[in-house]
């Protein structure tokens, strides 16, 4: 049954857009909307875009013209996030099927825009300056009754301070602004009150939280407090830029009982030419003290990073330098990424741009290499217990996680179901192991 106000939002991208998702989802009902699982029951189809890289671009706009093809005539689309702002002046234009496009920094006003949009207003088509502006939190209103899964991500911060060479989020997104720590624990008790078991914290650079505000030990703080937030869950790291990860650091995350032993490290690469190329401010042989010092202050992490293949003069020296770092160092999680040659960075104009059949065939190589170091490892743990907090179930299994599986982009555990119901944290033998995903048996206490 359509509803006047009803609304169906469609994420793209990355965590930090769930979050803005679920906020924007929040800030419309309060204003009278209602959301629908089903798109169809819509009267407006909100797509949460994102314009990072190529691929998600693509990927962006064909799910844009899925919905132009397959809505009602009195349905409205409209698209906001990423590619709505990094493409402000062109997209009305290119895509004149969509009703409207909504800038980041007018989604404090979205519920009155998409009444507008509603009300078959077209004197606009895009709504926001010309600037690029991180979110506007109002929080998220969420009750145990619509708590449909076992984790969620809270936001500490938008935008990006950093310069490097292959990346166009500081042109989207503005510079870094962290977030009040007041505001994120709140935010965090709520979540943990509605019924979330695993909180992952995110931004586009986790170790700069708080620079911004002249304070260097931001972080450090709220991990603290949120070390005193009441309930049973745990908490996980994602994006900690390499420079700024300090002891002090680990050795609160290696005490803590919340705080997950594993970190998300995007390294992108391991030639010292290419990082310099990268402008990413450090070399290789900084990168492999980090980790040394990673896992003397952390001796059960689990590490994940990620690497762009075929950036702009990459070798074959370089990727046998990438090969060995990864034999050498076996990173428990690793995702690559082939090169996007986007316009307005740095690495946009460089020369000596690598062949896509050339990137396509190094990428194979390197995610065969990793899939045989992540076999190895998971094989390794086999017969030890884990902790695994419940995602969801089938007719066979129940499935979850371990610490060292974050959810959405790592592997899973599988537990063949007992006859006893399973929820929340339980207990968990590894029996069988694959490349990615561990296999297991509950262990009910005695």
């Amino acid at each position: 049954m359509k509803t006047r106000l009803g609304f169906y939002i469609h994420t793209l991208g990355c965590p930090k857009n769930e979050v803005d998702s679920e906020v924007i989802s929040s800030i419309l009902e309060q204003s009278g909307f209602v959301e629908v699982e089903d798109y169809q029951d819509a009267r407006v189809i909100l797509i949460n875009s994102c314009g990072f890289i190529m691929s998600a671009k693509e990927e962006t706009i064909n799910t844009i013209f899925d919905y132009v093809r397959t809505k009602n005539t009195d349905q409205k689309i409209v698209v906001l996030g990423c590619l709505a702002q990094r493409y402000k002046s062109e997209l009305p234009s290119l895509i004149p099927e969509v009703d409207g496009f909504i800038g980041a920094d007018a989604y404090n006003q979205i519920a009155t825009i998409l009444k507008r949009v509603i009300g078959g207003d077209e004197r606009e088509r895009y709504w926001g300056s010309s600037r690029s502006c991180s979110f506007i939190y109002r929080g998220r209103d969420r009750d145990t009754a619509n708590v449909k899964r076992s984790y969620a991500f809270v936001k500490i911060a938008d935008g990006c301070s950093n310069s490097c060479a292959f990346c166009a989020i500081p042109a989207i997104k503005g510079k870094y602004r962290s977030r009040q720590i007041k505001d994120v624990v709140e935010e965090i008790s709520n979540l943990v009150r509605s019924g979330y078991r695993e909180i992952g914290l995110v931004s586009q650079d986790l170790t700069a939280y708080g620079l911004d505000l002249g304070s260097r030990d931001y972080l450090y703080r709220l991990l603290e407090r949120i070390e005193e937030i009441d309930g049973d869950f745990w908490v996980r790291l994602y994006y900690l830029y390499p420079r700024r990860i300090d002891e002090r650091i680990l050795g609160l995350i290696n005490q803590s009982s919340r705080i997950l032993h594993y970190l998300d490290i995007p390294l992108q690469h391991i030639s010292d030419d290419i990082l310099r190329r990268m402008k990413r401010g450090h070399d290789s042989k900084f990168i492999e003290r980090l980790i040394d010092k990673i896992r003397k202050n952390i001796p059960d992490v689990v590490i994940r990073s990620a690497f762009i293949i075929g950036f702009p003069s990459e070798s074959r020296s370089d990727i046998n330098m990438l090969k060995r770092f990864l034999m050498r160092f076996r990173l428990d999680n690793v995702g690559f990424f082939k090169y996007s040659d986007e316009e307005g960075t740095d690495a946009y104009r460089m020369k000596e741009k690598i062949s896509q059949r050339t990137i396509d065939k190094r990428f194979r190589e390197m995610y065969e290499l990793q899939e045989g170091i992540s076999l190895d490892l998971n094989q390794e743990r086999i017969g030890k217990t884990y902790r695994v907090l419940i995602d969801y179930e089938d007719d066979e299994y129940y499935i979850g996680r371990y610490y060292g599986q974050a959810p959405e982009i790592d592997g899973v555990v599988y537990i063949k179901k007992p006859e006893k119901s399973l929820s929340g944290f339980v207990n968990c033998k590894i029996i069988r192991a694959d490349s990615y995903d561990l296999y297991g048996e509950v262990q009910f206490e005695e």
